[in-house]
């Protein structure tokens, strides 16, 4: 009896294809075609499914990705199934290092169903120049889409609706408005009262210990159980209160109603790797939502704060 063909499917949808609504890139589409293909043209098999929902494929840092690569590795897949190349991966370059040279070495059999290409008719040879051709447009496709999604993004921003991705600690977005945030006023509570305890001369640290003690939620926590999220991520880190978490609310300026964006970018388009932008350049949009805290508060929590960096600083110069 022959053993079963363990069979890998890989899907993937990336923010930009989800940006253009393409169904032909759906889940459920890609799901159905690989299923089909495989019905017709293999018996007795065993299906593996990966699945990178929401992940560019600039990069092969993909959690399903990583899964898929670790079961070819370990002589778990015989067969990889892909819908085309730009589902794998859209650098052309390491998409050709694949193909030729790890895949042929693990003896994995790679299919491409839209590019019509299948790594048994390439046995003993390199890939034709139509695939190398088509990785090659796949590899500019994505950084076109990435100039174009960073455009329209820009646009909407400048027209006041919220594109910063998950809503800041204290905020939900509305769900009746996608470009609209609310206060949550449980967390709003928590940032007022850190806003107000700087004030009244509280350092970083006395504020953490307070709340450790009164066991308040830190925003991790806080936004882990309101978001329903996964449980196990939230009890692992982030259970106690340090002087960062107190330090990034306190120089928030989404507490004085500001929508704060550009603090990272892309210098080179559609690799997905973003580099941390000078605090002096970031775009910041004031009046677009309710404040949590007033300017007034928010200014004086800063000035003490570089008061007291300022003196701890002179304290550990002294001592040295």
């Amino acid at each position: 009896m022959k053993n079963r063909l363990k069979i890998a499917m890989y899907l993937r949808l990336s923010k930009e294809d989800d940006w253009n609504a393409q169904e032909s890139n759906s889940i459920s589409y890609q799901r159905l075609l690989l299923r089909g293909y495989i019905e017709r043209n293999f018996e007795n098999y065993e299906i593996l499914e990966f699945v990178d929902d929401g992940y560019s494929g600039t990069s092969m840092d993909r959690t399903a990705m990583q899964e898929l690569l670790a079961a070819a590795l370990q002589k778990k897949v015989d067969f990889i199934i892909v819908k085309d190349f730009s589902r794998f991966a859209r650098n052309y370059i390491e998409m050709g290092t694949y193909l030729e040279q790890i895949f042929p070495f693990l003896g994995v059999r790679f299919i491409s169903i839209s590019d019509r290409y299948d790594s048994k008719d390439y046995k003993g040879k390199s890939s034709d120049i139509e695939v190398q051709f088509k990785g090659l447009i796949a590899d500019f496709y994505v950084k076109d889409q990435s100039v174009k999604v960073k455009s329209a993004v820009s646009t909407k921003r400048s027209n006041g609706e919220y594109c910063c991705g998950s809503a800041p600690y204290g905020y939900r977005i509305n769900p009746e408005n996608k470009k609209e945030l609310l206060i949550v006023d449980e967390e709003a509570e928590i940032i007022r009262r850190v806003f107000e305890l700087t004030n009244q001369r509280y350092s970083k640290l006395d504020i953490c210990r307070l709340f450790n003690e009164e066991g308040v939620l830190t925003p991790l926590q806080s936004m882990s159980r309101r978001q329903k999220s996964d449980s196990k991520k939230a009890s692992s880190r982030g259970l106690q209160w340090t002087s960062d978490m107190v330090r990034k609310i306190l120089n928030d300026k989404n507490y004085i109603g500001c929508m704060v964006y550009g603090k990272t970018k892309i210098p080179d388009p559609g690799t997905g790797k973003k580099v941390p932008v000078p605090r002096s350049e970031w775009k910041v949009l004031e009046n677009h939502h309710e404040p949590i805290v007033s300017k007034e508060t928010f200014e004086k929590a800063q000035s003490l704060q570089i008061r007291y960096n300022k003196k701890s600083k002179i304290n550990k110069d002294k001592t040295m």
